[in-house]
């Protein structure tokens, strides 16, 4: 786990195959430490489509990895100068921190969504994808239309096919979503 994460030079087929990774960047520009900065938990995309089209630039050679944040899905080049990367423990059971730390937002966001009525920003719902469900939650409503984003919320983090990442669709495709999760709160709470 000591082991130095980049030397200079590496190629990307050299980089550790980490993928549950927490990581803080604590170093400044110009090279003093920050003290007092939160770890943050994230996706290492070693095989992120951008690290493979761009054969020309790899990010890991240039010191860089892709980190993609577990509730969001948004990806970021990470500079391993100026961060400290490291693989997430795993605890007694299967779940590593990422697992925990996605658990424990889960929780946080299913909490704010309760106390929401109807279709409103807040609102959390989901959709049966394979074996699990996809998560979306509504930033924004309007006349006729819904805002809505994905949140990686579950073992395998799924897309709807037809929501994909988030965007703006009609009220009709999302209220029997809503009318669902309200019906399945009341029977379950009782």
């Amino acid at each position: 786990m000591n082991e130095p994460h980049h030397k200079p030079g590496m190629k990307h087929d050299e980089m550790p195959d980490w993928y549950h990774v927490k990581y803080r960047c604590n170093v400044a520009q110009d090279g003093t430490r920050v003290s007092g900065i939160k770890w943050k938990f994230g996706i290492h995309e070693k095989y992120h489509f951008q690290a493979k089209r761009d054969l020309q630039m790899d990010y890991w050679a240039n010191g860089e990895v892709i980190i993609s944040d577990p509730i969001t899905g948004q990806t970021m080049r990470v500079p391993l100068d100026y961060c400290e990367i490291k693989p997430c423990k795993r605890g007694d059971s299967w779940q590593t921190e990422l697992d925990l730390y996605v658990e424990k937002e889960y929780k946080k966001a299913q909490a704010k969504s309760d106390k929401v009525q109807g279709m409103a920003p807040g609102k959390m719902f989901r959709i049966l994808v394979a074996d699990g469900y996809a998560y979306y939650v509504i930033t924004k409503v309007n006349k006729k239309t819904v805002q809505y984003e994905w949140r990686g919320f579950g073992g395998d983090a799924y897309f709807d096919q037809t929501l994909g990442g988030g965007g703006t669709i009609p009220k009709e495709f999302i209220e029997p979503h809503i009318e669902w999760a309200e019906t399945t709160k009341r029977i379950f709470s009782r």
